[in-house]
């Protein structure tokens, strides 16, 4: 019995280094990936056509997804309990969100021409800086993770609960 407690208590104990651990490496990925996605786009010369920013809802439904996926091969076969899953994916979303905003912020600072380009293009575009303009950035972004978070745990809730 006593072993029992000793064991679960390291199973439980390696499962939350775990999660932070895939949370954090699965953040700075998403966040790699919004950043690498923006930078393309401006190469393309496609970064003022605003409509694209909606892609990184697709990059951050697939980072959460496969996230969600290698957690639930890993740990939990019957799926991810379901609060914990939240946490799990808020957790990603915060990880991703704050450093693309953090780079969103002094880009738009050194590109003056492309955040005149926002103000001239953009909703409430006259009343942008670049600090309030990363600041909608970091809404869009969680609000995102929230949504995303959502709807993946639909697929990788345990549902025998």
């Amino acid at each position: 019995m006593e072993t029992e407690k000793i064991i679960h208590k390291n199973l439980s104990s390696k499962g939350i280094s775990y999660e932070l651990t895939l949370c954090l490496w699965a953040g700075l990925l998403i966040s790699l990936s919004l950043i690498g996605f923006f930078l393309i786009m401006k190469e393309l010369n496609l970064y003022q056509v605003l409509a694209f920013r909606y892609f990184n809802f697709v990059i951050l439904l697939v980072g959460i997804a496969i996230a969600f996926n290698i957690y639930h091969n890993k740990l939990a076969k019957n799926g991810i309990e379901y609060l914990a899953g939240l946490k799990m994916g808020l957790q990603i979303t915060v990880i991703a969100v704050i450093p693309f905003v953090i780079f969103m912020a002094i880009y738009l600072m050194i590109d003056e021409k492309f955040m005149m380009f926002i103000r001239q293009n953009g909703e409430f575009g006259n009343y942008l800086s670049p600090i309030s303009a990363a600041g909608v950035v970091a809404i869009e972004g969680f609000v995102g993770g929230a949504i995303t978070t959502y709807m993946a745990m639909q697929y990788f809730k345990d549902n025998s609960e």
